[in-house]
């Protein structure tokens, strides 16, 4: 495989200016590998504070820069190996216009008052840490609705199966397998002989060999599922009581309310000053909900000075929230 740790030194020294965009996929990646990025500057953050529609790099270097950009190479197999000089060429265009939207969105943001805001934000970045989150998690708490205590055993076990598949042929373990296959091995074991019409399997792992590996694992599974005395009836989650069901309804409609009363107002001042697109990246729907909720990790503090002065020219009480 590419060695890519030598690179770790020059990402992880803040003196190093680090020119990147809609980076968070990537800083996932690299905490996982071990690597903590410093000094980013996500020109992505700093086109939605100056109200630029959601757009692709390529959309934006044409309307920023007049820069137009082949797509020829965008949905060709970059796991293939060595890269196609049409690929090579495709990825240094990624990069190689950036210092110069760089000057061009920063001169903007000092013109509108908002530098110091983008600047926040980047500063931000070098703040997470997703290593223990690994995007990388193998499932969900979503995945665990309405599942047996029996069939959630089973299907965790065909999870770490499939991610240790998906390490060894180096791809995304939601390309291995579907997840609805081992939803459906875990609540039938004799569903594996579908194999051969099963939709989604990749081809490197798509042979006897591998099939013979999971059903050994699902047999092994559903025995120290029956050993451990799993139920089929109760709930992996169980459902929570009449009184908890009421208790979560008002806290949600609770919720809403402030939602609605209280950070609406809000984000419709910072629509009417700073556009919408702005407004939705300042306070989404996810942040306002944390906020609500008590979380204000997403809060920077040029945001809570905003919607302090905002509270104050609406006559509305925020001091619980911020």
């Amino acid at each position: 495989g590419v060695k890519v740790d030598p690179l770790f030194p020059v990402l992880e020294n803040p003196e190093v200016d680090k020119l990147v965009f809609a980076f968070g996929e990537d800083l996932r990646l690299l905490h996982y590998l071990g690597c903590f990025p410093k000094g980013l500057s996500d020109l992505k953050t700093a086109t939605s504070l100056l109200n630029y529609p959601p757009a692709s790099l390529t959309n934006l270097l044409d309307e920023i820069l007049d820069v137009q950009l082949g797509q020829s190479a965008q949905n060709s197999n970059w796991f293939k190996r060595p890269l196609t000089e049409n690929q090579a060429e495709y990825a240094a265009d990624d990069v190689r216009y950036l210092q110069a939207l760089k000057v061009r969105v920063m001169k903007e943001a000092r013109q509108r008052g908002i530098e110091a805001w983008v600047e926040e934000e980047n500063a931000y970045l070098d703040t997470l840490s997703y290593a223990d989150v690994a995007n990388n998690e193998m499932y969900r708490t979503k995945d665990k609705l309405g599942q047996s205590e029996f069939d959630w055993f089973v299907l965790k076990r065909l999870f770490e199966f499939r991610e240790k598949l998906a390490q060894k042929v180096n791809r995304p373990s939601y390309q291995i397998f579907h997840k609805d296959f081992l939803t459906e091995l875990a609540k039938d074991s004799s569903a594996i002989r579908k194999w051969n019409s099963v939709k989604g399997i990749h081809r490197a792992v798509n042979n006897s060999e591998v099939r013979s590996q999971l059903q050994a694992e699902l047999d092994a599974a559903v025995r120290d599922a029956k050993a451990q005395n799993k139920s089929k009836s109760e709930l992996a989650i169980p459902k929570p009581s009449p009184e908890e069901t009421r208790r979560r309804r008002a806290e949600k409609a609770e919720m809403e309310r402030v939602k609605q009363q209280v950070f609406a107002p809000l984000k419709k001042k910072l629509i009417a000053d700073y556009g919408e697109n702005a407004a939705t990246f300042m306070l989404s729907n996810r942040v306002i909900m944390d906020i609500i909720g008590g979380d204000k990790s997403l809060l920077r503090n040029y945001k809570r000075e905003l919607l302090e002065k905002y509270a104050g020219e609406l006559g509305l009480d925020v001091e619980q929230y911020l």
